[in-house]
């Protein structure tokens, strides 16, 4: 008898520490209102860059529990992790994960905010940094004429060459990708090399061209004056032609002057393309440039864009002409324009 009361008195000692302790534990929790937390995920930790980390289990923090626990979605530069707390604000999901941030990263939503069950927090990393770029930079041509070429020579007397500079930009980068990029400075790295081209100036073998070609191959005859009327204006009363007297010098030049009229052309253009051509090539169907490979009455470059008008092109002097005068009218309007054109730069 005396056993069994012991016995009874040692297993009543032992419910009454265990419901002690019991006690303690739900007075604790009523007076603090905390309880303990799982671990953080993997997401990284800070804005500068960093390997992912866990928390140690002995980093556990404690946060006020107003609800069951909760699911969080927590997005770091495209790194999901998911959170499994109590509801907090996303300063104290941030502290209890251990992330830290910069004072440039994006926070969405604010520190302050409440979260909630199923809550996305999303932070991106916002970083500054200067790169350097590369740049080619193009030299200039400049044209010398040289009396000592004949007229549609060209001679590269110095090769041009590309400079580069060297570009910094200031690069700003969030969530990893370029948000903007901004020069900063720019130092030459090597000064571009302008190309000088000479380019003749004399005639006498250009005129000596197209006085042999119209002796010995087109067979003109003499040099004739022709009168033709160029406008005419009819009155009630009476008609007045006005004549202008214009100068063939081969029958090349006589087919370019009855195209005129499709063109609305004056007798001034005609002497301004006579003056053109002969600069150009002394009206030779043959004549070739031998620095460029220009050829024809036109100096087409390459002679072959004159195939969209004949076939024969290459010995077809009419082909070349009705090639040439489309020419002019297209890139020029007429040929005073060309003319100009050509004094001021010795091409067109």
């Amino acid at each position: 008898m005396k056993v069994i009361r012991a016995r009874f008195k040692a297993v009543l000692i032992a419910v009454l520490l265990l419901a002690i302790i019991l006690c303690s534990a739900v007075i604790y929790t009523m007076e603090t209102g905390k309880t303990p937390l799982a671990q953080a995920g993997t997401v990284p930790r800070s804005s500068a860059p960093a390997e992912v980390v866990a928390t140690p289990a002995s980093a556990v923090t404690y946060i006020p529990v107003e609800t069951p626990i909760s699911t969080f979605t927590l997005n770091v530069d495209d790194i999901t992790d998911f959170v499994y707390t109590g509801n907090c604000t996303v300063r104290e999901l941030m502290d209890y994960v251990g992330v830290t941030f910069g004072g440039n990263d994006i926070i969405e939503p604010s520190l302050d905010t409440k979260l909630t069950n199923g809550a996305v927090v999303t932070i991106r990393r916002v970083s500054y940094a200067e790169e350097t770029e590369t740049v080619e930079v193009p030299y200039e041509t400049e044209y010398v004429a040289d009396n000592s070429m004949y007229e549609g020579e060209e001679e590269i007397e110095q090769y041009g060459v590309t400079g580069t500079t060297i570009n910094t930009y200031l690069v700003k980068r969030s969530g990893g990708k370029v948000e903007s990029k901004n020069l900063i400075k720019t130092v030459e790295e090597s000064a571009p090399q302008t190309q000088i081209v000479r380019y003749g100036t004399m005639t006498n073998e250009v005129e000596e061209t197209a006085t042999v070609y119209q002796a010995e191959t087109t067979k003109v005859e003499e040099e004739t004056t022709v009168a033709q009327t160029v406008e005419e204006e009819t009155t009630e009363v009476e008609e007045t032609e006005t004549v202008t007297t214009v100068t063939f010098d081969g029958s090349y030049q006589e087919y370019a002057y009855s195209l005129f009229p499709l063109y609305g052309w004056t007798d001034d253009d005609f002497n301004a393309l006579v003056n053109l051509w002969n600069r150009e090539s002394g009206w030779n169907p043959y004549s070739t440039n031998r620095y460029s490979g220009a050829y024809g009455i036109p100096q087409a470059l390459p002679g072959s864009k004159m195939a969209s008008h004949g076939d024969d092109w290459e010995t077809n002097g009419y082909v070349q002409v009705a090639w040439g005068l489309d020419y002019i009218a297209g890139r020029y309007g007429s040929p005073s324009a060309a003319w100009s054109f050509f004094q001021n730069n010795r091409w067109y």
